[in-house]
């Protein structure tokens, strides 16, 4: 779930041995031992902040901090489609997520 929106479906183990959404991405890389640390001693983050509900962005909710995001993904809110069977997601550029 990222800004009350349902970003991924699967089976946990396929959640978590391959994501194919950057928000999923970036929390299973937040997780302490699962991740090298900065140089000083950090977990990776991600950048900036949740949408406001009551002013949620145009298109994917998630693209102001997505890493991937191109101009698709700011102009039309993805659907939840179907991947795989068992295995949903909200992002155009999955198949990028995977590499």
């Amino acid at each position: 779930m990222y800004a009350g929106q349902v970003v991924e479906e699967a089976p946990v183990r396929d959640i978590f041995a391959t994501p194919r959404h950057p928000y999923t991405l970036g929390l299973l890389a937040s997780i302490p031992g699962s991740a090298e640390l900065t140089a000083d001693h950090r977990l990776p983050t991600i950048g900036g902040a949740p949408p406001n509900p009551l002013a949620r962005p145009e298109g994917c909710r998630f693209a102001p901090r997505c890493p991937l995001a191109v101009d698709a993904c700011r102009t039309a809110e993805p659907e939840l489609a179907e991947i795989a069977p068992g295995r949903r997601t909200r992002c155009i550029r999955w198949q990028e997520v995977a590499r």
